[in-house]
């Protein structure tokens, strides 16, 4: 069934389930409103997905990935990964 569904649904689904996860990972720590604003985003991608508009996938995929990078502190590049702080 999933075989003939076009990439960008596939990505719109996957990106809604790793919005998903960072939500659940970082709900303690986020004010009530940034978590309400966040989980707008998510429905609003959502619907896109459901209405299979790959320009309107990819708007709300860039609005909602501009929420993400907000949450995840950058990674610091001149350590390697496996070294401790």
């Amino acid at each position: 069934m999933f075989f003939l569904t076009p990439r960008y649904v596939k990505q719109g689904r996957n990106f809604i389930k790793d919005a998903r996860k960072l939500l659940a990972y970082k709900r303690d720590l986020l004010e009530p409103k940034t978590i309400a604003d966040f989980e707008a985003g998510i429905l609003k991608l959502e619907r896109e997905v459901r209405g299979r508009d790959e320009r309107g996938i990819e708007e709300a995929a860039k609005d909602l990935d501009k929420q993400c990078s907000a949450f995840v502190t950058p990674r610091d590049s001149s350590r390697p990964s496996g070294a401790s702080a």
